[in-house]
């Protein structure tokens, strides 16, 4: 749904077709690289919430319940991630106290124990990277909600 071209651009039309219509990797490709957890110049943020800004209404609310599922949905990745860990981590300390064969015990002692730290390495990886989108999720929505609550306050006055 991405365009090449578009990666590049921050407008309102860009804007608005990235947070309505691109597929999720996309979309969080394009808000990793125009709102990064690490900052920006002072000129390209003034842009972005001017962008955010002149967005419609029905726009806004749009994005804010998708990225809340996005949201979500990257959530939920760190329970399958801690059962993961939880699973990787037990098998060691279960083959430990068992009597499967004792001649070759120590090969599949550490067999398992290679198994998990490589396992536990994976998941953390994941946690790590998974963090970092949600941070970028949250804040676009925290944009979008206030921008969201100053148009909804002016058209009541």
């Amino acid at each position: 749904m991405s365009c090449e071209n578009c990666m590049g651009k921050f407008d309102e039309g860009t804007m608005e077709r990235v947070l309505l219509n691109w597929d999720k990797e996309d979309l969080i490709s394009y808000l990793k690289t125009h709102f990064p957890i690490e900052g920006q110049k002072n000129e390209e943020w003034k842009n972005i919430v001017r962008v955010i800004k002149n967005l419609d209404e029905d726009v806004l609310i749009s994005a804010i319940a998708r990225i809340k599922a996005l949201e979500k949905i990257y959530e939920y990745k760190h329970m399958t991630s801690f059962l993961g860990t939880f699973l990787a981590a037990t098998i060691p300390t279960i083959l430990s106290f068992s009597d499967v064969l004792p001649i070759n015990k120590i090969y599949l002692r550490l067999g398992a124990t290679l198994f998990a730290v490589f396992t536990l390495r994976f998941f953390l990886k994941g946690i790590v990277k998974d963090k970092n989108v949600i941070a970028v999720l949250i804040s676009v929505r925290e944009l979008l909600e206030q921008a969201l609550v100053k148009k909804t306050k002016d058209e009541i006055v």
